[in-house]
């Protein structure tokens, strides 16, 4: 018996590593914009374990943070600090993103059948190569497209994906006995797209809808930067673990216990909110209320409901609906987490609220005070 608990830790030792490896992987980690400033923010780039544990695929693994440091021992991505308490990435970001070139797009999964996960995905394609990253696409109410974009690691395995799909002209390759619409190399869809819009609407307005392209070209360098901002530094937080429970006056409640604050934007789907602060130091009071702990008081959060399914991203995703469950009382025990935006992603929030103040959208602006905005927005494509 004892034998076999010791390989159940294994196990679980090595899904352990996986999935924390995956988190820092040069695909999530240039993607995730929360995980990547956590890192920004210490001196040496690391990360709390604490902080990685309110991820909900590896909150399902484990909530001890020594179990995550002991898994990660001898990993050649992720470096633990010497308290074993801080995780962090051993490599430099690559500074060119060629990811584009090594992505599959494939569209025609069914939009509602549970079975499509990002595992089922990942699955299916691993014959034709190693998959790093599935991006499952979605309308603005956060539905799934039916469509998704596989990154894998090199550009010879979309080639041989994309062959095997469309071989002698038909379409080899199908979801439960449903042939797919298309299996592209994502550079020849995006070209496609393109071309479709350029001759409806005569070339000239080729930006519009481009929400789709910045999927993949966050990374270019985009010449319109003649619109420069004035703002003060630091007064903008991003929280995470903001129980779904609680609504956004309970959230302002909370902050301005602590310091003066002048605006809370409620993404509840995402279990996340922003703080504006009057100051910088309101921001470092706030953060460290939240270091030390602070969390809603029990009246603030009502009873949990079993479908508020948490969705910390399209890939940490907790399947299931009883595995939502068990992650959903996870997150109203577990600390408020936060960090103060800086650089390009202060001045594009900055940016966003200016551009729209107030009228609820912009750039990422899911739904102000409800994160529910925009259903039906997105245009099917």
């Amino acid at each position: 018996h004892h034998c076999h608990n010791m390989s159940e830790d294994l196990l679980l030792a090595a899904k352990i590593k996986k999935q924390v490896e995956f988190y820092f992987s040069d695909s999530n980690f240039r993607r995730d914009t929360f995980l990547r400033k956590a890192s920004e923010s210490d001196k040496e780039g690391y990360v709390p374990i604490s902080v990685v544990l309110t991820f909900n695929k590896l909150k399902e693994l484990t909530t001890d943070p020594n179990v995550v440091a002991t898994a990660l021992a001898g990993s050649e991505i992720v470096g633990i600090s010497e308290d074993n308490l801080k995780l962090k990435r051993l490599s430099e970001l690559p500074s060119t993103d060629d990811s584009a070139a090594r992505t599959l797009y494939v569209k025609g999964f069914p939009t509602d059948d549970p079975d499509v996960t990002i595992d089922h995905i990942i699955n299916m394609f691993s014959p034709y190569g190693n998959i790093l990253f599935v991006k499952r696409r979605r309308l603005a109410d956060k539905s799934f497209k039916g469509s998704c974009f596989i990154e894998f690691s090199d550009i010879e395995s979309v080639k041989n994906a994309s062959e095997a799909a469309n071989k002698d002209g038909v379409m080899n390759l199908s979801f439960k006995e449903k042939p797919f619409e298309c299996v592209l190399p994502f550079s020849e869809w995006l070209q496609r797209k393109k071309n479709k819009r350029e001759n409806k609407s005569g070339a000239g307005k080729v930006e519009v809808g481009s929400k789709r392209d910045r999927d993949e070209k966050e990374g270019e360098d985009k010449p319109k930067k003649s619109t420069k901002i004035e703002y003060t530094e630091r007064l903008i937080l991003h929280v995470k673990n903001v129980p779904s429970s609680v609504n956004l006056y309970a959230i302002k409640d909370l902050f301005k216990s602590i310091a003066d604050i002048k605006y809370v934007e409620h993404l509840v789907e995402a279990n996340e909110a922003y703080v504006r602060t009057s100051s910088p130091e309101a921001t470092d009071l706030i953060l460290q209320a939240i270091e030390k702990g602070l969390t809603f008081p029990a009246n603030a959060i009502k009873e949990e409901k079993v479908d508020a399914q948490v969705v910390e991203s399209e890939v940490k995703e907790a399947e299931g609906a009883a595995e939502g469950k068990q992650a959903e009382e996870a997150t109203v025990s577990s600390n408020l987490v936060a960090v103060v935006l800086s650089g390009d992603e202060e001045e594009a929030y900055w940016k966003r609220i200016g551009s729209n103040s107030g009228s609820g959208g912009g750039k990422g602006g899911r739904g102000r005070g409800g994160g529910r905005g925009g259903r039906g927005r997105g245009r099917r494509g």
